[in-house]
């Protein structure tokens, strides 16, 4: 499922157009003490360290710093990178990439003590009235399983979800196969990674990514 909405034309009626337990939650999160908002691909160091700590979290390698200065210098004016900072430390951030009159978030990172401050909700809350100000017509969250805390996430800010096809060819195959994190078979893999040293997985996350869903 893929998840994309039209922006407002003003600024002020992003957060109006939220549903009302996330207008909330994302006011929590604005209002939380010494928190601001930065948009500079100067934190790229900091949203590569909050990426590793929240891919661990979830039991899975995080690409690495080289990884994001090559998407950076490849896409230039096209990435977009904001970071939320508490009392100037940073907390959370998004990459988002631009294409044409659409900013779509792909990577996130966010320390687990964010949550009950709701800075998340206040994260996206600003990166949609920046996508306002910067002339962006569509916000594309893009793709996220049933079931899975991301698609609740974005249906909890007012996405409404639409299905993808997709087309699959079998070889010596008799079903699709199931590479995704939600397959058991994976479970005691992700719960190992989510207790490796967060040195050891900066090293070996980009080498382990290809053996991981």
């Amino acid at each position: 499922m893929t998840f994309k909405k039209r922006l407002p034309e003003r600024v002020e009626d992003v957060l109006t157009q939220l549903p009302r337990k996330t207008r909330a939650a994302a006011r929590k999160g604005r209002d939380a003490s010494g928190l601001e908002t930065v948009v500079s691909p100067d934190n790229l160091d900091r949203f590569t360290h909050l990426f590793l700590v929240n891919e661990r979290h979830l039991g899975s390698p995080a690409f690495g710093p080289r990884f994001f200065r090559k998407a950076v210098e490849e896409f230039g004016l096209s990435v977009l990178l904001l970071t939320v900072l508490r009392e100037g430390r940073a907390v959370a951030a998004v990459l988002c990439f631009a294409f044409r009159e659409t900013l779509v978030p792909y990577f996130s990172g966010a320390l687990e003590e964010t949550e009950p401050l709701r800075i998340n909700n206040y994260m996206y809350l600003r990166l949609m009235e920046i996508a306002v100000e910067r002339g962006f017509k569509e916000f594309d969250f893009g793709r996220s399983r049933r079931g899975t805390g991301a698609y609740k996430f974005k249906e909890y800010h007012g996405f409404e979800a639409t299905p993808l096809h997709y087309r699959y060819v079998l070889h010596k195959a008799r079903a699709i196969p199931s590479a995704n994190p939600s397959n058991p078979r994976f479970d005691r893999v992700r719960r190992l990674w989510s207790k490796v040293p967060l040195p050891i997985a900066r090293v070996a996350g980009p080498f382990l990514m290809r053996y991981f869903p």
